[in-house]
């Protein structure tokens, strides 16, 4: 036998020369891609292979209908691909495409809608060209056009092939910016649709697609073939980028040109070996289990292209074997890599005889190995462990003693009996022995219980450096899922001791030049009790329960903390309860974990400036949401330093402003960020900060000791958030430590948080109320708070829907908690009616009180149509309004009981804050009980605050500080002037309740001074008020409203709206909704002269983060930039 070391070995040998230096959890990544879909490979079903471009409704009915019969769809194969031919030969008129009619007599649309009512995706495809393969409309010039009617049509994902690109290839970045130019129409169709890219690895997509797309095709079309090859597929299989990719490739072809492609596989995105053949009648059993095995270990979508009522049971058994879909839907998204290739002499017909070893690695330590026989005739392969991971005889793995599952053992593998049933429809796929429902409970849930439907059949223990062996069939292959072998899985042969013990990774900050760097200690951890498997802990429990208690202490607490109410408050809470929780990959992260990361955290800080103190520095960072921003935060404000959050979506040059006017000493970025924040640093500041790269933190620190506090109680530090500038530049506002810790004492009083709520957190992170409401004040009361940014509304229902669907999996359970702002109500309730029926009645459970006790909408006025569509749609559960500013955090708010959440009021001053009005033009001051003019009128004025919860200062300007201050004349310290005008109400059957800071009259926001209170013929009138009432009506789905310079009236009030459908031909005759249909539409609602006298019909109207209109801007921007308005 000939020996010979591949591209891929090679490269191999250096990565475990690094991995062995790295803890192994590293390997086990998790990233949500560019749109936060493929979090695991896809799976489902495609119409090409099989059926070539003549199929129709009956086609996609009978194999839909099989997808759920023959247990497919709980499995996870889920979407169904139109591939090619699903519209008309010639585009319509206005250049959109047709759907055929006479294939699909049904419509597309309804057809999309049976697959959902039916837990199915529709998939959709076109190609990124003039014409598709098959001859129809490409989508090449009109890529928004067709995103957007297929949004429409409900397409969950698009397969987008090369055909006809008009020459647009060749170079990598023609072909990524032809594929970029979908990947950006798809996200603004606001539709979440999963985006594989069909360029048959055309200009080397896995150096670039990563970023644009869920999966890219690497090679040409495949053939349903094992080895065979074809004059269509010129390239053989060591060419692993081929300028002609053709079609008609075989399996061994396409393996080959994968082996020596660096994995770029990553949850959120795929690299795609084309579609499974299993099933069309080419190649033999022993084949077909080689082929969709290595599919699924390369962690390439599975897409099966057969007829799924023509399988045989032989097949079926392959396309539902447990033990294998386990490793390709494994939670770390790892492929499994090529380490040796050794010739033979008996070759087969087609020139081939070769034993390869493959091996890589698995979620929680589990390593998957395969033996494959590309010869003539059966053979027994014996490799020893170092052989098998790299050739390496010091890798930690060949060291290591492994227990044995056969993934394609009797007790993994279905029985042709079953399958026949199964098939025959005699037997519910629910109901066989040897199915797995994915459904019921996750790959990866199933897998942290060690489900052994999902490992495979015991077959022995292989010794550390001993030889594994295997009699492998001609063109065929032994797989194996290697556990540790002090691991125990349940239904196992083999039992642990009474008192067996794990070696587990302990996260540390070594000494590096890298910040957050990890260092691999170990320490023997009892694990009667625990399921010691998993490292994924379910939602609301953490399963390191009882660690803190039994580790033997040898580890040294890495630092002490500040003696401050923050860290004490944290440090009281169960370690075992969850803080931080990942939506999409359910990551989760304990307080018993929390304040040591924090103190690892502040040890590395020290030591990036030699130790000197960081005392009032201002700390800058870049940090995704999720437990990266929450250590990184607390662990300045350990330091009693400034903590300033960074926008990622901010452009570099506002950064560099921040960055700048701030005088930050350090500027931290998560390594997602690095690219931005290298590019910020770029260009000369006049104040340049120290760059750091932080590595991301894979798992919560486990220590034996409990945190050490110092004696230090000082709180010299705080927070810093940068005001938006609508008419300056933005102002630094700093919020100290106790300030911010009053803020969330006040709403833990208020608001009533809870340990055992679970927040869904949807809001960035660089503004008052993702920073103080979500995140750090239910950390001082012991919440969880769940990720799920950025928001989608259909990720958004889906996560609130999970423990309220059928067979849902346990691991989700209901959110109690959801404050956001009015823009994103509105699109949840957009969107819900497009949601199956399922759906929508697990969403209406939902939100329903019972399970979500407080939801809360702020940061912009709530448009009464939106609160009232909500209140109906959750049966009752009333939005809670409430008022705040980055200055003040929260100031007022309506009370928890419903009958106090009063419809355009923010409800009452919060505890410990004080509040009144001030009259702008006298400077009075309207005192309890003088809310009335003689004449019965409401008095307006200004919101002045004061109390612990009011910031301290704009940094370093000192005259902008004095000026939003005044004097209290009751010698009780100065009240900040908001600049926002309210009136102040006594409202009948409000203000009754058991909340004693909820009495009295009721604040009603009338609009800032500056822009929201408009002037017009001697009267004033309230921006917001027009607003409301324009939003009422039926053809208006957005407005803002505006004063315009007027020499006559001094202002006149003009409106800017965005038009529903309805509105679109509500008009006389049909036409466009007019500004005299305005004016009619308002005559019995509001008063002559606070009708609008102008009226421009927009798109859009332009909004932040926060749903915030800058309305000055607006005036300029639609009004022209003469006009300097309010």
């Amino acid at each position: 036998m000939l020996f010979t070391m591949t591209p891929s070995s090679r490269f191999t040998i250096l990565t475990w020369l690094f991995i062995n230096c790295i803890n192994k959890s590293a390997l086990a990544a998790k990233r949500l891609s560019y749109n936060g879909l493929a979090q695991t490979p896809q799976m489902g079903w495609d119409t090409y292979n099989a059926y070539a471009l003549e199929y129709d409704e009956t086609t996609i009915t009978t194999n839909a209908n099989a997808l759920v019969q023959l247990g497919f769809r709980d499995l996870g194969y889920r979407v169904v691909i139109f591939d090619d031919a699903m519209t008309e030969l010639n585009r319509s008129s206005n250049g959109s495409l047709v759907e055929n009619a006479s294939k699909f007599p049904s419509g597309l649309a309804q057809i999309a809608h049976n697959l959902h009512r039916d837990g199915l995706q529709f998939g959709v495809y076109s190609s990124a060209g003039r014409f598709t393969c098959g001859g129809y409309p490409g989508s090449l010039g009109y890529e928004k056009t067709d995103a957007t009617w297929w949004a429409s049509l409900g397409a969950d994902y698009l397969k987008y092939d090369n055909c006809y690109n008009e020459g647009l290839s060749g170079t990598p970045k023609l072909s990524q910016d032809r594929y970029a130019a979908m990947s950006n129409a798809l996200n603004s169709t606001g539709r979440q649709i999963t985006y594989s890219l069909c360029n048959w690895g055309d200009d080397k997509p896995w150096e670039w697609a990563s970023t644009i797309s869920n999966s890219a095709r690497m090679s040409g079309d495949i053939n349903d073939g094992f080895d065979m090859p074809t004059a269509t597929c010129p390239c053989g299989p060591d060419e692993y980028y081929c300028q002609v990719p053709g079609h008609g490739c075989s399996v061994i072809n396409i393996l080959g040109k994968a082996s020596h492609i660096v994995s770029k596989n990553q949850p959120g995105y795929w690299n795609d070996l084309d579609m499974l053949e299993v099933g069309n009648g080419g190649m033999d059993y022993d084949e077909y289990k080689l082929h969709f095995s290595m599919w699924a270990a390369i962690k390439s979508p599975l897409i099966m292209g057969n007829k799924l009522d023509q399988l045989s049971a032989q097949d079926f058994g392959i396309l539902v074997n447990p033990a294998v879909l386990a490793i390709n839907q494994d939670p770390a998204g790892s492929a499994i890599q090529r380490q040796l290739v050794r010739q033979v002499e008996d070759k087969d017909e087609y020139g081939f005889g070769e034993l390869q070893v493959w091996s890589g690695e698995l979620d929680n330590g589990d390593q998957v190995v395969a033996f494959l026989n590309i010869g003539n005739s059966s053979t027994t392969m014996e490799f020893s462990l170092v052989e098998v991971f790299g050739g390496i005889r010091t890798n930690k793995n060949a060291q290591k003693r492994w227990d044995l599952f056969d993934v394609w053992g009797n007790d993994t593998v279905m029985s042709n009996e079953v399958a026949t049933g199964i098939l025959n429809g005699t037997l519910a796929a629910g109901d066989a022995t040897g199915y797995y429902n994915a459904t019921a409970m996750s790959w990866a849930q199933g897998l942290s219980q060690n489900n052994p439907l999902l490992f495979g059949t015991p077959v022995g223990t292989v010794q550390p450096g001993e030889v594994l062996s295997a009699e492998v069939p001609r063109h065929g292959i032994q797989m194996w899922r290697l556990r540790e072998a002090t691991s125990q899985v349940k239904g196992s042969s083999r039992q642990e001791p009474d008192h067996a013990v794990e070696m587990r990774p302990i996260l540390v900050l070594a000494p590096s030049p890298s910040l957050w760097s990890t260092r691999i200690y170990s320490s023997f951890l009892h694990t009667t009790g625990l399921r010691t498997s998993s490292t994924r802990p379910s939602v609301l429990t953490c399963k390191t329960s009882g660690v803190f208690n039994l580790l033997p202490g040898r580890l040294r607490m890495a630092s002490t903390l500040p003696s401050s109410p923050v860290f004490q408050a944290i440090a009281k809470h169960d370690p075992r309860a969850p803080a931080i929780i990942h939506s999409t990959s359910n990551r989760t992260f304990c307080y018993g974990s929390l304040l040591h990361d924090v103190a690892f955290a502040k040890d590395k800080l020290s030591a990036l400036v030699s130790g000197r103190s960081l005392a009032g520095e201002r700390i800058a960072f870049l940090a995704e949401n999720g437990y990266d921003y929450v250590v990184t935060f607390l662990s300045i404000l350990s330091h009693n330093a400034i903590a300033l959050p960074l926008a990622p979506t901010h452009p570099d040059s506002e950064l560099r402003y921040i960055l700048d006017n701030s005088k930050a000493l350090l500027f931290l970025a998560t390594e997602k960020f690095r690219e931005k924040a290298n590019t910020v640093v770029q260009q000369s500041m006049e104040h340049m900060p120290q760059l750091e790269i932080l590595s991301k933190i894979e798992t919560g620190a486990i220590s034996a000791e409990n945190v050490r506090f110092s004696s230090d109680t000082a709180q010299q530090g705080g927070f810093m958030l940068y005001t938006s500038g609508t008419t300056n530049r933005p102002k630094g506002v700093v919020l100290s430590t106790p300030t911010i810790t009053a803020q969330a004492m006040s709403l833990i009083e208020a608001w009533e948080y809870r340990a055992s709520d679970l927040l869904l957190h949807v809001l960035p992170l660089h503004h008052i109320h993702g920073t103080i409401n979500a995140l750090f004040t239910p950390l001082i009361a012991g919440s969880a708070v769940e990720f799920a940014y950025p928001f989608n509304a259909d990720t958004v229902w889906k996560r609130l829907a999970a423990p309220f669907l059928p067979h849902s999996p346990p691991t989700k359970k209901p959110i109690t908690f959801l404050t956001v702002v009015p823009t994103i109500y509105n699109r949840l309730l957009a969107s819900h009616p497009q949601l199956d029926a399922d759906m929508q009645e697990a969403t209406r459970t939902a939100i329903t009180q019972q399970h979500m006790r407080l939801n809360i909408s702020g940061s912009a006025a709530l448009p009464t149509p939106i609160k009232s569509a909500w209140t109906k749609l959750s049966g009752g559960n009333v939005l809670l309004e409430r008022y705040g500013m980055t200055e003040v955090g929260m100031a007022l708010s309506c009370g928890l009981a419903y009958e106090d959440r009063v419809d355009g009021s923010v409800g009452w001053p919060l505890p410990s804050v004080e509040a009144r009005l001030v009259e702008s033009e006298t400077g009075q001051v309207i005192e309890l009980g003088e809310e009335l003019t003689a004449d019965g009128k409401l008095r307006e004025g200004e919101i002045q605050l004061r109390g612990p919860t009011i910031f301290t200062e704009y940094f370093r300007n000192p005259k902008a500080t004095a000026e939003e201050f005044v004097e209290g004349e009751d010698g009780k310290g100065k009240w900040f002037k908001t600049g926002d005008v309210a009136t102040r109400q006594v409202v009948p059957g409000a203000g009754h309740s058991q909340q004693s800071w909820a009495k009295g009259p009721m604040y009603f926001i009338r609009g800032r001074k500056s822009v929201d209170i408009i002037k017009t013929g001697g009267e004033k009138v309230s921006a917001l008020e027009i607003e409301r009432e324009l939003l009422s009506l039926a053809e208006i789905s957005e407005a803002a409203v505006v004063g315009l310079p007027n020499e006559q009236w001094g202002q006149k009030v003009a409106a800017v709206i965005v038009l529903t459908e309805h509105g679109l031909t509500a008009g006389k005759g049909g036409k466009q909704w007019s500004v005299m249909d305005m004016r009619r539409a308002l005559k019995d609602r509001l008063a002559n002269y606070k009708i609008p006298q102008e009226l421009k019909v927009v798109e859009s109207i332009p909004k932040n983060a926060m749903g915030k209109i800058n309305k000055k801007s607006l005036i300029k921007e639609i009004f022209g930039p003469s006009v300097t308005g309010a």
